[in-house]
């Protein structure tokens, strides 16, 4: 078992990806304490923080294990955690919605460098690796 990246050692991550540059592209890694880097295949690095069990860690864990298919937004809104008591509704759609809303905006993705497959459902372009 690993322990969390400091600061320190995601930056040094960061630096390492920078020198493997078309080998690491289009990869994304999330550290054992959440944190993010995703450098995409344009050669721009993304860093952001996704909190261990919340529902954005919960959908790009299960998307990772179907790298490049096609899930339903019925099947995804399965892997979320239960909606808030007293929350507005339980539109699955929205959910997966506004959890893939979250990821991009958390890694401050740039259009042209969109992680997602979106046909009928949600899918992951890239691979994902998690720190256990």
């Amino acid at each position: 078992i690993s322990e969390p990246l400091s600061d320190k050692a995601f930056d040094d991550l960061e630096k390492d990806l920078k020198k493997l540059n078309a080998e690491a592209k289009g990869k994304i890694i999330i550290s054992k304490d959440g944190k993010g880097i995703y450098y995409s295949p344009t050669g721009i690095i993304y860093k952001g923080n996704i909190q261990i069990n919340s529902n954005p860690y919960k959908l790009l864990r299960y998307m990772s294990e179907k790298v490049g298919s096609i899930c339903s937004t019925a099947e995804l809104a399965s892997q979320l955690n239960s909606p808030r008591e007293g929350a507005d509704g339980e539109d699955t759609k929205r959910r997966v919605t506004d959890t893939i809303t979250a990821i991009k905006d958390n890694f401050q993705l740039e259009k042209n460098d969109n992680i997602f497959i979106v046909s009928n459902g949600y899918g992951i372009k890239y691979p994902v690796e998690f720190e256990v």
